[in-house]
């Protein structure tokens, strides 16, 4: 750096007094602005949210494979991510509603992983949907070999499954930024805050797990947002110009 900039390690110390560590963090924000302002240039020029996200998850992708260091900062600093993309012109819900969907994804993925140990498993059923043990290693311990009990983890990953299309579907028809989250919120929240009643391993409080309280205050902010988002939308469509 000192070769590059010309100058002695004294003068370079002389203007950073706190140390190395205090110069690491100087050329850190400075990379990072560098990279953002990037962003934005490439961002002012689309004119719809859908061309602007396209627009700066290329160039980041660029910009992130010619510099590893940088991505590894990035990787670091989530936060810095969120806020810098909000600058850049990206409402924070339309960010939400990508988060939203790759959560359901992520969840869709990880009862798979919950059906191949045997977790999650309720109480002895006949239901044509459930897992019977047939002896081996599971995540949770105290089944009967030959016993058919509930899995919920296989009736999460199917109710995904149509809560996915319809979000896809909704992202299609490029609905309010917030309505893909508040889809997730609510179709999810309300599968979830059911199947927890099957679970016999997970501990409970006042008769509910953990996830179930998480659910109740997940699930009316969910249909809030829908309903504010729907009633928004539509009063802008009731005030906008009728064409000829």
């Amino acid at each position: 750096m000192c070769d590059v900039a010309k100058i002695s390690r004294a003068t370079l110390y002389r203007a950073f007094p706190g140390g190395k560590e205090v110069l690491l963090e100087a050329l850190r924000v400075r990379e990072l602005e560098l990279f953002f302002t990037t962003l934005r240039a490439h961002a002012e020029g689309e004119t719809t949210l859908e061309d602007t996200i396209v627009r700066c998850m290329v160039v980041a992708t660029t910009e992130l494979r010619n510099d590893q260091h940088l991505a590894l900062m990035l990787a670091a600093e989530p936060g810095d991510v969120l806020a810098q993309l909000t600058v850049a012109g990206v409402p924070r819900l339309a960010l939400l509603d990508s988060a939203a969907l790759g959560l359901a994804f992520g969840e869709w993925i990880g009862r798979l992983g919950c059906i191949a140990v045997g977790e999650h498993l309720g109480g002895p059923t006949s239901f044509f949907l459930g897992w019977t043990y047939l002896g081996g290693t599971t995540r949770e311990l105290g089944y009967a070999v030959g016993q058919t009990y509930h899995n919920t983890a296989i009736y999460e990953f199917l109710w995904l499954m149509p809560l996915i299309g319809l979000m896809l579907w909704l992202d299609r028809r490029r609905v309010a930024p917030g309505q893909l989250l508040g889809t997730f919120m609510v179709g999810y929240a309300a599968c979830r805050f059911g199947t927890d009643f099957l679970r016999i391993n997970d501990k409970t409080a006042l008769g509910l797990t953990g996830a179930q309280y998480m659910c109740a205050l997940v699930l009316p902010f969910g249909i809030w947002l829908l309903v504010r988002k729907r009633r928004n939308q539509a009063e802008l469509t009731a005030v906008s110009p009728q064409n000829d």
